[in-house]
């Protein structure tokens, strides 16, 4: 944590998690206590669902020298990895939700993601199809929260979540343009973030 703190800098995580590949970048970041957890979820592809897997932070092994390289999170398959959030005790009962990059957004309850161990596949967030898209973006929130929606140009969008219905991991999730009125969310770009308020 020390190394964390003495620094102002962003660019000061990739040397402290040790990245060494140029197509490597650091995900998500924080400082938690020793009773979080993390949850970290992926995009899906062609070849495989979308997944979400939640661990103890006590599973992470305390990395010694500058030059330790990490402990495996979820074992990567074929798709990237969008999101990463530490959930502290005060927010276990909270929601995650997830955006494709088609414009459709879930909203489920974490009690739907067991804890388990690190370094496995996790579970199934989404079955995605044409209309969906995969996932693009994903975070953690209240059941009151505001969430921030960002597209490839920075155009932003804000919802409340309460106005998005609670589904299951397995559901399609619901079209937000068709929601909003919109025939597309930001006239079409690609959605790149969301964020929790």
């Amino acid at each position: 944590m020390a190394d964390a703190v003495s620094s102002r800098s962003e660019g000061a995580w990739g040397s402290i998690i040790g990245l060494s590949d140029s197509d490597d970048e650091v995900l998500c970041a924080g400082i938690s206590s020793d009773k979080a957890q993390v949850l970290i979820a992926t995009s899906g592809s062609e070849q495989v669902s979308p997944r979400a897997l939640r661990f103890e932070v006590n599973g992470i092994n305390p990395q010694a020298t500058p030059s330790a390289r990490g402990v495996a999170a979820i074992k990567m398959l074929d798709d990237r990895l969008v999101g990463g959030v530490i959930i502290e005790p005060s927010r276990a009962k909270g929601f995650a939700v997830l955006v494709s990059d088609h414009g459709y957004i879930k909203k489920i309850s974490l009690d739907e993601f067991p804890v388990q161990g690190r370094g496995g596949q996790g579970v199934q967030t989404w079955k995605v199809n044409a209309s969906t898209g995969f996932v693009a973006a994903f975070t953690v929130s209240d059941a009151k929260g505001l969430l921030d929606l960002y597209s490839e140009n920075s155009k932003r969008l804000r919802v409340d979540l309460e106005s998005i219905p609670q589904t299951t991991r397995a559901a399609k999730g619901i079209d937000l343009a068709a929601k909003l009125g919109e025939q597309s969310l930001f006239n079409g770009e690609v959605i790149e973030g969301i964020v929790s308020i």
